[in-house]
Parts: C-alpha cells; sequence; structure tokens
C-alpha cells in the first residue's frame, strides 16, 4: 500500500510540473510549413520564431530566460544567440522572439534552430518538447554578384532614413545597380553626378549598391 501511494504521488507530482519548451510557430506559420516554403534562408534576414513554455526554471547560462540560436551542422554556434527573459508558470506562455539570420562566407547547409532554458532542456523547430534534431535549413550567401563585383572597393556613401536615399560623399559619374537578399537588382540607374539616390520605392530590408567605384551594403 505504501508502495502504491508513493508511486501514485510521483505520477501525480510529474503531471503537476509537465514541461514544455517547442518552438510552435516560424513567421506565422507552422514549423514544417515555414520549412516547405523557405528551405534556403539568407543571412541578413530575420526570422520570428513563436515559442511556447510550461514551467521553465533557472538555466546556469541565461538564468530565468529562454535562449534561441542557429547551430551549424557539428553544432556549432551560428551569429547571435537571442536571450528572452521570461516568467515561470504552471500554464503555457508564448512569446516571439526575432531571430537574424547570421552571415556567411558560403552557402550554409544542415543549419539548425535550437532553443533552450531551465536546467538542461534543449529543443529544435521542427520537433516536439526537448527533441533533436529538427528541421534543416541552407544560409545562402547574400548575394550571387560576380566576383569582380565583391573584390570592389566600399563605396564613400550611407543611407540617410530621414531623406529615405543614399547620400554619396564623393560626386561621381556613374551608372548603378542595388541588388536585393536573392541577388535580384531591383533598382538601376545613373549617378551622373548627383549627391543622393532616392530609394523610397524599395521595402525595408538589406541590399547592396554596387557602382564601378565601389559597393555599399545598406539596411533601409
Amino acid at each position: 500500500m505504501k508502495k502504491i501511494t508513493l508511486l501514485l504521488s510521483f505520477f501525480i507530482a510529474t503531471i503537476c510540473y509537465s514541461q514544455e519548451l517547442v518552438v510552435s510557430q516560424i513567421g506565422g506559420m507552422a514549423p514544417g510549413d515555414f520549412h516547405a516554403a523557405n528551405t534556403n534562408l539568407v543571412e541578413g534576414s530575420t526570422v520570428t520564431l513563436t515559442i511556447a513554455y510550461t514551467n521553465m526554471g533557472v538555466n546556469q547560462f541565461v538564468g530565468l530566460a529562454i535562449a534561441a540560436r542557429f547551430l551549424d551542422d557539428p553544432f556549432n554556434l551560428l551569429g547571435v544567440q537571442v536571450d528572452t527573459p521570461i516568467t515561470t508558470s504552471a500554464t503555457e506562455q508564448t512569446f516571439d522572439v526575432d531571430l537574424v539570420v547570421p552571415d556567411v562566407t558560403s552557402n550554409q547547409a544542415k543549419v539548425k534552430i535550437q532553443i533552450f532554458g531551465d536546467t538542461n532542456l534543449f529543443s529544435y523547430a521542427g520537433t516536439a518538447s526537448g527533441g533533436c534534431c529538427g528541421l534543416e535549413f541552407t544560409i545562402n550567401d547574400l548575394i550571387t554578384l560576380s566576383t569582380e563585383d565583391f573584390n570592389k572597393n566600399k563605396l564613400p556613401a550611407f543611407y540617410n532614413a530621414s531623406l529615405d536615399a543614399i547620400v554619396i560623399k564623393d560626386r561621381i559619374d556613374s551608372g548603378y545597380s542595388i541588388y536585393n537578399l536573392l541577388g535580384q537588382s531591383v533598382l538601376e540607374g545613373e549617378i551622373a553626378n548627383a549627391d543622393k539616390i532616392s530609394v523610397e520605392s524599395l521595402k525595408s530590408g538589406l541590399y547592396i549598391l554596387s557602382t564601378k567605384e565601389g559597393t555599399l551594403k545598406f539596411v533601409k
């Protein structure tokens, strides 16, 4: 009888203190659906994770928080880890965290999204709580410009948000192209000794301005 009582107490405690830590959505979609449409991620872009958790405690590395990060194939950290403070709760809690896709020097395959918290609870996007190792993504290098474009000098210019334009410090007379994260030309024209290039027609994001005098990476 005593043994039955102890076992019953154990099962009740287990039920009352069940833990959950899972990526419930990526970009507002179920992880599997997001992966199907976005197997390839592009460096510099942002991925929004919706994380659900229950009964999370203190982690020795991040405290009372949940960490999100990209890992490469041998499970090394890629880019910047994002730690989000939480309050422990016996009922499910959710929050969103923006994770920037890290810079890579060449296309990086078999990349995973990992979250962790509590004493030693790790989960991966695309698995149940505590599961390993989830969905695998490929991070693409920023653009597919030619080697000649990559080898150009940095252009003496900067993005001015108030003007919504690229301000050019030195007067130049040149054609230009602006590329998006996929390496597609989204804006072209002639500078013709102008001191700025309007980019008001572009959506917010990361771009490359390329001229014969040099290139500029900028965020609008």
